[in-house]
């Protein structure tokens, strides 16, 4: 009788105790020709336009916020650039290596712009700067960080150099 009940509590036990299986059911994903012949939208990550390499390399602990933008929205803010969207990422302050890996992949595209050169109010560039006459210029200023981007925008992101000089632009004679 002791053996016939340790038996059923053996049997017991072990039926209490044993696992089912489940069967994983495989799921697969296939990627529409449309889907993957699609242009990919513009990538900024604080202020520097990207490409979607730097985005996936880019820790999801060092992201503060992310706003997408479409439309007449994306077009007005960037241009026909943003024509297909824009995905806006914003880093938290202090995240080592971010701007590393945005300054490396933009230099290695040519995408990377050093500051924004304003000569008496009027957006110059590297050929009107190499012109302006060194003897001419009154002062320099440079703008940087948010005070750059409040008054510029996004093209002010690198910095802003302020030049003003004596005679003012139309009257400055520049070197030919």
């Amino acid at each position: 009788m002791k053996k016939l009940l340790m038996m059923i509590c053996l049997f017991t036990s072990l039926s209490a105790f044993s696992q089912d299986t489940v069967k994983k059911a495989v799921k697969s994903v296939t990627i529409d020709e449309d889907m993957a012949k699609r242009p990919e939208p513009l990538y900024v990550i604080d202020g520097y336009k990207v490409n979607s390499r730097i985005v996936t390399e880019l820790k999801p602990d060092h992201i503060e916020s992310m706003s997408v933008l479409k439309g007449a929205s994306a077009t007005a803010l960037y241009g026909s650039e943003g024509a297909n969207g824009v995905i806006v990422i914003a880093t938290k302050a202090g995240t080592k290596g971010t701007l590393a890996l945005i300054k490396k992949d933009s230099l290695a595209n040519n995408t990377f712009k050093g500051a924004l050169y304003i000569i008496d109010g009027v957006k110059a560039d590297k050929a009107m700067l190499k012109k302006l006459n060194p003897d001419e210029i009154e002062s320099v200023s440079v703008l940087k960080d948010a005070s750059a981007t409040a008054i510029y925008g996004l093209e002010g992101a690198n910095g802003v150099i302020l030049i003003t000089t004596k005679g003012g632009l139309k009257k400055q004679k520049l070197k030919n």
